[in-house]
């Protein structure tokens, strides 16, 4: 089918997040769509949607990934659009603003969602308090409210990086021809003079899990009862994985 798929996958998921900010890296990919410095967020999603492409930027456990989706004749402009989004970031104080509202309201929801509060509360009894995946993908209250642009624009150029980053291509297009469009768009995306955090390399080396046997969050008025079993499994890249 004439169809497209790019990921640009980076280093920078929830593990590369300082255990003072939680949160941080999903803040940071929430707002690569929020304006570059060519382009406002209203124009990028005008732009999409006159393309018929899908996206999406988002941070996991241990990465950031900005997806993207378009048919075969519409991938070229869709990509430079990822690329703007991945390479220049505008990180708008009014945009911030926007967002910080948006992403503690969904906290607020988080706490009233059983299965999504299980999650959280597993993960903190499993990795512990000291532990950048023991937090809520979210963050708390307190460190969504605190991230401003300063320590978006930090964690971007920290881990945001040619050398910690894969572009992943599937469809109807050449080997050459992606070759030579990815070389057009991120062949100036050079690695940093001085290397900055290893995120796979900066993790404690085990989780600190809590002695309980069984944690209960009692919700009387709850209509729903999620239930969480947590133990160890492969780290990412192990050759068990």
């Amino acid at each position: 089918v004439p169809l497209v798929s790019a990921e640009l996958v980076l280093r920078a998921g929830q593990s590369a997040n300082p255990l003072a900010q939680p949160g941080l890296a999903g803040f940071t990919a929430a707002m690569l769509q929020e304006g570059t410095r060519a382009r406002s967020a209203q124009d990028i999603a005008a732009q999409l949607a006159d393309l018929g492409a899908s996206f999406a930027s988002h941070a996991g456990r241990d990465d950031a990934r900005l997806e993207l989706g378009s048919l075969k004749s519409a991938f070229e402009p869709a990509l430079t659009l990822l690329a703007d989004m991945a390479l220049n970031p505008a990180f708008d104080a009014a945009e911030v603003e926007r967002v910080k509202k948006t992403r503690l309201a969904a906290l607020l929801q988080q706490r009233e969602n059983a299965s999504q509060l299980a999650t959280v509360v597993a993960a903190r009894a499993y990795y512990g308090a000291q532990h950048p995946l023991g937090a809520s993908a979210l963050g708390t209250e307190q460190s969504v409210a605190a991230i401003d642009r300063a320590a978006l624009v930090n964690f971007w150029q920290t881990h945001y990086r040619a050398d910690q980053a894969a572009l992943v291509v599937a469809g109807d297009i050449s080997e050459a021809q992606l070759r030579e469009l990815a070389q057009r768009l991120f062949g100036n995306w050079a690695p940093p003079a001085v290397a900055g955090v290893q995120p796979a390399q900066g993790l404690p080396a085990l989780a600190a899990p809590t002695d309980a046997r069984l944690v209960v969050v009692n919700k009387a008025d709850a209509p729903q009862t999620a239930l969480v079993l947590v133990g160890p499994g492969s780290r990412a890249g192990q050759p068990d994985e």
